[in-house]
C-alpha cells in the first residue's frame, strides 16, 4: 500500500492519525478500501492519516475500528485526540437550517416507506383470498383425494401431505408478513406497544427559554383535542394510567385532572421535548430501522406472492386432471398416478419461486458479470441469513415435500398405478432440482433445517 506519514507538526488529530495508518498496515487496508469500507473520500481518510483533520464523528470512527479490525485502538486514539481538540469542552453553534431541512427530508423519506408497508398490508390481506377465488378447483381437488384413499390409502395420504403443504407454504408466508408489519409499526416502550412514530414537540433550542411556558400555557385552550368532557372517558382513562404507570397520587377528578391526562397523554404518545440535535440523531435511526424492516417485508412479500402463484397453478392443473378423468366415474389409480405427476413437480417450482426475487435483484445490477464471477455474487447474497431464512425455510419444506411425493409415487407404483407418467414427472422434478439447486438457489442446504425451526419457534422478529 501507499506509504503514508502524519505530520510532524503537533496538532490535535496527529495521534489518532498516527494509530489510523499503524491499523490500516496490521490489516493490509489502502486508503480507497478504508474509504469504501466506511463511505467517506479517499481524499479525507489520507487528511486524516496526515493529522490535518479528524473524522465526521464517532459513528464513522466506529466503522473504521470495525473495518480494521482494531479493537477499539483507533476509537480511543479518537478519543484522546477530540479531548486535545477542545470539541467536548466548547458547544457547537448547530446549525439548525440545515437541520431543519434534514428533518423535512426525513419526515418524507418516513411517509413514503410507512405508504409502501401500507400497500404491502392492504396486498396482504387481498391476496390472502386467493384460495376463494379458485371456485370449483378445490373440491375437485379434495373430491380427488377421497376418491383415491380408497384404492390406495397410504399412498393417497402421503399425497395430501404433499398439498397440505403446498397450501401451507404461501399462508405461512402471509403471516410471518403480517407479523414483520406488526413491527414495522409498532415498538415496544416500557413494557408497551407504542406506534412506531412518536409524537413531535419544538425542541429545547428552537426558541427563546420564555416561549417554552407559553407554549404549555396555551395547552388549555386545546385540552378537549385529547381529553373529552366525558366522566366515562375520564373514569377508564383513570383506571388506564393506573395499570401503567401505578402513579403515587391518584388524578385528581372531574375536570381539575384534566391538565395532569393531557402530560398523560403526551406520555403515552411518546412525544418528549428534545434539542434539535436529540430529533435529527432520532431521525436518522429512525430511518435505520424503517429500511432494514421493509427491505425484509418487500422481499418476503414477493415471495409469498409467488409461491401463490404456483400454488393455484398447480391446483388448478390438478382439477382439471379430474375433470379429464371423468371426475367421480374416473379409476382410482389412473386419478391417483394423475395427482401424483402434478404435485411431483409443486416441490422444485416452489423453490424456484421463492428463490427468484433475490437473483432478479442481481440479474437488475448492469455491473453484473456473467459467468463464475456472477455466481459467486449471487452466493454472498446468502451470508446474510436474515435476508435469506425465510427463502431457506421453504426450501427445506419443498424438500419434505419433495420426499412425500416420491414415496407416495413408490407405493402407488406397487400397488397397481402407471409407473410410466410417474417415472417420467420423478425424472422431470429431479432436473428440476438439479437446475435450481445448480443455478438459480445459491443456498446451502445445511443452512436450511436451522431457518426452518428458527421461523417456526422465534417467528419474524429473530434476528
Amino acid at each position: 500500500m501507499p506509504e503514508y506519514t502524519t505530520q510532524s507538526a503537533e496538532t490535535p488529530w496527529r495521534e489518532f492519525g498516527s494509530t489510523l495508518l499503524k491499523s490500516m498496515d496490521a490489516a493490509g487496508h489502502s486508503p480507497a478500501q478504508l474509504a469504501s469500507a466506511v463511505g467517506a473520500r479517499p481524499g479525507a481518510i489520507a487528511d486524516m492519516i496526515a493529522g490535518r483533520a479528524g473524522p465526521l464523528d464517532e459513528m464513522q470512527v466506529r466503522l473504521m475500528d470495525q473495518a480494521l479490525a482494531a479493537h477499539g485502538a483507533v476509537l480511543t486514539a479518537y478519543q484522546r485526540s477530540r479531548e486535545l481538540a477542545g470539541i467536548d469542552a466548547e458547544p457547537l453553534d448547530w446549525d439548525h437550517t440545515g437541520a431543519r431541512a434534514f428533518l423535512q427530508r426525513g419526515e418524507v423519506r418516513l411517509s413514503t416507506l410507512h405508504r409502501l408497508a401500507g400497500l404491502l398490508l392492504g396486498g396482504a390481506g387481498l391476496l390472502l383470498l386467493l384460495p376463494a377465488l379458485l371456485g370449483q378447483a378445490l373440491p375437485q381437488l379434495f373430491t380427488s383425494l377421497g376418491m383415491t384413499w380408497r384404492v390406495d390409502p397410504v399412498a393417497t395420504g402421503c399425497l395430501a401431505g404433499v398439498v397440505l403443504l403446498s397450501f401451507a407454504v404461501p399462508l405461512w408466508g402471509y403471516l410471518l408478513i403480517l407479523e414483520d408489519l406488526a413491527g414495522f409499526f409498532f415498538t415496544r416502550r416500557a413494557d408497551n406497544p407504542h406506534y412506531v412514530l412518536t409524537g413531535l414537540r419544538l425542541p429545547y433550542d428552537e426558541a427563546q427559554p420564555w416561549a417554552f411556558p407559553q407554549i404549555s400555557d396555551q395547552y388549555s385552550d386545546h385540552v378537549r383535542l385529547v381529553v373529552p368532557d366525558s366522566q366515562a372517558w375520564r373514569a377508564q382513562f383513570d383506571q388506564r394510567v393506573e395499570q401503567i404507570y401505578r402513579p403515587g397520587q391518584p388524578i385528581p377528578p372531574g375536570r381539575d385532572g384534566d391538565r395532569d391526562r393531557l402530560l398523560y397523554n403526551v406520555r403515552l404518545a411518546s412525544s418528549e421535548r428534545r434539542a434539535i440535535a436529540s430529533e435529527v440523531a432520532k431521525m436518522e435511526l429512525s430511518l435505520v430501522r424503517h429500511v432494514l424492516s421493509v427491505q425484509i417485508v418487500a422481499l418476503r412479500y414477493m415471495k409469498a406472492m409467488l409461491l401463490v402463484l404456483i400454488t393455484a397453478i398447480t391446483v388448478l392443473v390438478a382439477s382439471s386432471m379430474v375433470t379429464a378423468s371423468g371426475g367421480a366415474a374416473a379409476d382410482g389409480f389412473a386419478l391417483l398416478g394423475s395427482q401424483l405427476v402434478v404435485f411431483l413437480l409443486w416441490p422444485p417450482l416452489a423453490a424456484g419461486a421463492v428463490a427468484s426475487p433475490i437473483r432478479w435483484i442481481y440479474r437488475q445490477n448492469s455491473s453484473e458479470a456473467a459467468g463464475e464471477d456472477g455466481q459467486a455474487s449471487l452466493r454472498d447474497a446468502y451470508n446474510d441469513r436474515r435476508l435469506v431464512r425465510f427463502e431457506n425455510a421453504i426450501v427445506f419444506v419443498c424438500i419434505a415435500a419433495s420426499v412425500l411425493a416420491v414415496a407416495a409415487a413408490v407405493l402407488a407404483g406397487l400397488h397397481g398405478t402407471n409407473t410410466v407418467p410417474l417415472v417420467l414427472a420423478g425424472v422431470a422434478a429431479a432436473v428440476l432440482w438439479i437446475f435450481v439447486k445448480t443455478s438459480w438457489w445459491k443456498g446451502s442446504l445445511r443452512d436450511t433445517p436451522r431457518a426452518f425451526v428458527q421461523l417456526v419457534m422465534s417467528g419474524a422478529a429473530r434476528q
